[in-house]
């Protein structure tokens, strides 16, 4: 359940030590945990009336750098994947890359590098790897790597 709170005071629990009176704070509960979260990325969390805005996502600050080239989320400095599994850089040709600790890395069997293309690379913790098939697909050519190190398709099977 998601709730918008429109604080006018500086009392709300979160904003202690700031000196800013907040406009508006998005906040997520659960079950004793009452964390700041918008669960739209890339809209603020908490807006304040000089025209600040602070991203959170479960709790977590986050901020969003846009260039010509890409958008970027980055969490406590590091390029970090959100927990929602969205990517942590969006090109603007379409190419989608995930981090963990600001090495390209992605769970779950998903490829951390989603090329606009179709193209596609698995990695953990920056590291060409995958168990179950190949860590690069390039068109129709597949490599296969296992933590970092290429191997033989024959000697994978």
């Amino acid at each position: 359940m998601y709730c918008l709170k429109i604080n006018i005071k500086n009392g709300h629990s979160h904003f202690k030590n700031r000196s800013k009176p907040v406009k508006k704070i998005w906040v997520k509960r659960q079950d004793h945990f009452n964390r700041i979260h918008r669960a739209i990325l890339f809209k603020p969390a908490v807006e304040h009336f000089d025209g600040e805005v602070v991203y959170y996502y479960h709790g977590e600050v986050y901020d969003i750098k846009e260039t010509e080239n890409y958008v970027e989320t980055t969490v406590g400095g590091l390029r970090n994947s959100m927990k929602n599994n969205s990517p942590a850089v969006v090109y603007k040709n379409g190419t989608k890359e995930w981090y963990r600790f600001d090495k390209l890395h992605r769970s779950d069997d998903l490829p951390a590098v989603e090329y606009s293309n179709g193209d596609k690379e698995w990695r953990r913790f920056g590291q060409l790897h995958r168990w179950v098939g190949p860590a690069v697909i390039l068109g129709d050519k597949q490599y296969w790597f296992l933590l970092g190190e290429f191997i033989n398709q024959d000697d994978f099977i």
